[in-house]
């Protein structure tokens, strides 16, 4: 990510990841879930559609735009299928897996 825009987009992600209820289980995970992010072309487009109205990291809240609510819905699914949050409930490893 050399474009100024990408930086500041994935540096709000990186907020919104420290500042969300799910944090313990994305933290460990972080520079995966930004690669991710930036790979899936709706989260991409708004986090940069969030950091270009000026939505920064210095500044971030969950104030829940349309762009804010896609982002806080991958983030969501992204923490339940971590492995941090499978190991809490008993599934992971996968190779100790219960089924």
């Amino acid at each position: 990510m050399s474009d100024p825009s990408e930086q500041e987009a994935a540096a709000l992600l990186r907020a919104m990841i420290a500042s969300s209820p799910y944090r313990d289980y994305l933290r460990p995970i972080e520079d995966d879930v930004v690669r991710v992010a930036f790979l899936n072309h709706q989260i991409r487009a708004a986090l940069l559609s969030a950091s270009a109205a000026g939505v920064r990291a210095s500044r971030f809240s969950f104030r829940r735009g349309p762009d804010e609510k896609r982002v806080l819905s991958f983030l969501e699914y992204v923490a339940f299928a971590s492995p941090g949050f499978l190991a809490s409930v008993g599934e992971w490893p996968l190779e100790r897996a219960n089924g």
